[in-house]
């Protein structure tokens, strides 16, 4: 839920905060977001005290930051397919449960792009849990590196099995995405570029 502070049409801004905060459920998943050109320390605490979850400034950047605090809301979460959590504002790591049909390959991509859209240029795979791995998807894994790559970003697999790594090798993808043994040496690596 986005709310203004300052809309022409809206009596009180502050009223509408409260309207939003007793529709909101128990888990807190619809998120309140404030945004406005004010600048008054006093007024944000105030939100903040009634139980928003952001508030954004209103200048020229102001849906970049609604957008990014989406998706960091989203970062942790759980699906069937994967599970995805944002190292810093720039990395995003998908520890990857199944990719072994195109439904959830394509579940995987889209969000994928979100993230890239996002700010989050380098994006992690940790295969671990993908034991046996289908030749048949090995050009996904080009695609990820090649959207990555236009967003100045890198695309870096870690915890391959052998089936993916011999994968990649015949489609001559090995010396192109890197592979590593853990999330935290591909963290280093992108940091040290």
């Amino acid at each position: 839920i986005v709310v203004d502070l300052f809309l022409p049409d809206a009596a009180d801004g502050i009223e509408l905060i409260d309207e939003c905060i007793k529709l909101r459920d128990a888990k807190r998943t619809n998120k309140i977001i404030v945004m406005s050109g004010t600048d008054d320390k006093n007024l944000i605490e105030k939100c903040y005290k009634l139980g928003i979850d952001e508030f954004v400034p209103k200048n020229s950047n102001w849906h970049d930051q609604i957008l990014k605090f989406i998706t960091s809301s989203l970062t942790s979460k759980q699906h069937e397919d994967f599970f995805k959590y944002s190292i810093n504002d720039n990395i995003c790591c998908y520890t990857i449960n199944k990719f072994n049909g195109r439904k959830h390959i394509d579940m995987i991509l889209k969000d994928v792009t979100t993230s890239l859209y996002t700010g989050y240029t380098n994006i992690i795979f940790n295969m671990e849990n993908v034991k046996i791995f289908d030749d048949e998807y090995t050009s996904v894994f080009a695609e990820l590196y090649k959207m990555c790559n236009e967003k100045k970003g890198q695309f870096m697999l870690v915890k391959i099995s052998e089936s993916l790594k011999e994968a990649l090798s015949d489609a001559f993808l090995d010396t192109l995405i890197p592979t590593f043994s853990s999330v935290d040496v591909a963290v280093s690596k992108i940091e040290s570029n």
